[in-house]
């Protein structure tokens, strides 16, 4: 997704020669939508990038030249929303302030303020934001690394990977239904045998996996995703 998926273009009106003028809305329904969990046919990945480059830029436009789009309501929804999609990631994000006062607020008591304010600001939201990025451009290689396996039907079966020694040795157990076994090596990779979507495994849906399969319990998503992490040298998170 792109920071531009979260507006529409609405009518409002036409001009004197009869043009139709347009304006952008803020997607407000989208943006609930993502933060109560993922879409449909979207990776919270791909949401992520967008909607956390649609976050920064507005932040920074209310830190030098006042030239933000969203109001301090929808800013808090963006910020609610984006926190949310990298908490289901496992990439942690958690700014002092929830809106644009409050950025304004913050800035002012770090001393962000006057002479120079401008390029502290911006410098400040880049190391806010850096983490997050580097995080999911990684993310974004883990996910590529995956093996999939899909059936005659199309729908995919099974995913294997993160194989820490030997390949594994794969072999078709059920011709029909496209169904496929490990005969060697099993133990040096993870096989995700939960039903996927059209979008695939978030990497949220990997740790929630991972922590019943390892009887976690209340362990939260950071430490559940660092788990992975460690125990199978997947890059990413936590460093």
């Amino acid at each position: 997704m792109r920071a531009s998926d979260f507006f529409r273009t609405i009518s409002t009106g036409t001009g004197g020669w009869g043009e139709p003028l347009t304006a952008s809305a803020f997607e407000m329904e989208l943006v609930e939508r993502l933060r109560k969990g993922p879409l449909e046919g979207t990776l919270d990945s791909a949401a992520a990038e967008g909607l956390s480059t649609l976050v920064h830029s507005e932040l920074e436009h209310c830190g030098t030249d006042s030239g933000q789009r969203l109001d301090d309501e929808e800013i808090a929804a963006a910020v609610r929303s984006l926190k949310a999609i990298l908490r289901r990631l496992g990439i942690p994000f958690n700014p002092p302030f929830r809106d644009f006062r409050g950025f304004h607020g913050y800035w002012s008591a770090q001393g962000m303020g006057g002479g120079g304010g401008w390029a502290a600001r911006r410098g400040y939201l880049n190391t806010l934001f850096s983490p997050v990025w580097l995080a999911l451009d990684e993310l974004e290689s883990a996910e590529g690394e995956g093996l999939g396996f899909r059936g005659v039907d199309g729908a995919p079966k099974n995913i294997i990977f993160a194989s820490t020694g030997f390949k594994p040795e794969i072999v078709m157990s059920q011709v029909i239904d496209g169904a496929i076994e490990i005969v060697k090596h099993e133990e040096s990779c993870l096989v995700y045998d939960r039903p996927l979507t059209e979008s695939g495994m978030t990497w949220g849906q990997l740790v929630d996996w991972w922590r019943d399969r390892n009887d976690m319990g209340d362990v939260d998503d950071r430490a559940a995703a660092l788990s992975v992490r460690a125990t199978q040298g997947i890059p990413g998170l936590g460093r």
